[in-house]
């Protein structure tokens, strides 16, 4: 993106005011040794969430699934244009890749999420322990996954969807016997499209 085209970035050099920091007991979210960490403790996706609002944007980042179970069964993404409801449920679009080598994009309504495209097997997404740079696009209706350079997925919005909202790192493990997840986060860009 051009400088004029930024609306957010970091490196995770120093404490991050805009994204939340938490511990519980599902997890955590924080800025530690240069990145931002999500760690899912429980079977459900796990995030930490800015402050800020924006409405179309694209997220650049770097993702590394650092602890997962041993199948690699775990996810890591990004949350578009995230709103929370009165009942803290929340509503948006989140744009993901797991440890294994699948994407998806999925809408998110009231805390249920729905396959807009399904999980996919790439070679192009790193397994294991590596990194990933990911560009999630959220533009008017299109929905762009993006993974070390490759267009995987696209998906268009559903009208009564959100317009707007907050982007949110987000981490998952998909196995019950092994629910821990950690997801390290870096080199953000958020910009206009």
């Amino acid at each position: 993106p051009t400088t004029t085209n930024i609306l957010y970035s970091d490196d995770f050099s120093v404490e991050n005011s805009e994204l939340e920091t938490f511990s519980d007991e599902s997890g955590a979210a924080e800025t530690k040794d240069g990145t931002y960490v999500v760690r899912s403790t429980g079977e459900l996706w796990n995030w930490g969430r800015s402050k800020s609002e924006f409405t179309d944007t694209i997220i650049e980042f770097d993702a590394t699934i650092i602890i997962a179970p041993t199948n690699n069964n775990a996810g890591a993404g990004v949350i578009c244009r995230m709103q929370t409801r009165d009942d803290n449920s929340i509503d948006g679009y989140l744009l993901a890749i797991s440890a294994d080598g699948f994407f998806s994009i999925r809408s998110i309504t009231s805390s249920t999420m729905n396959p807009l495209v399904d999980w996919t097997y790439s070679d192009t997404v790193n397994q294991g322990n590596v990194e990933n740079k990911v560009r999630a696009t959220c533009n008017g209706s299109e929905l762009k996954l993006e993974v070390n350079g490759e267009l995987l997925a696209t998906a268009a919005t559903d009208a009564s969807g959100p317009q707007s909202g907050g982007f949110a790192f987000a981490a998952v493990s998909f196995e019950t016997a092994e629910p821990v997840t950690e997801a390290h986060f870096d080199n953000l860009i958020v910009s206009k499209p």
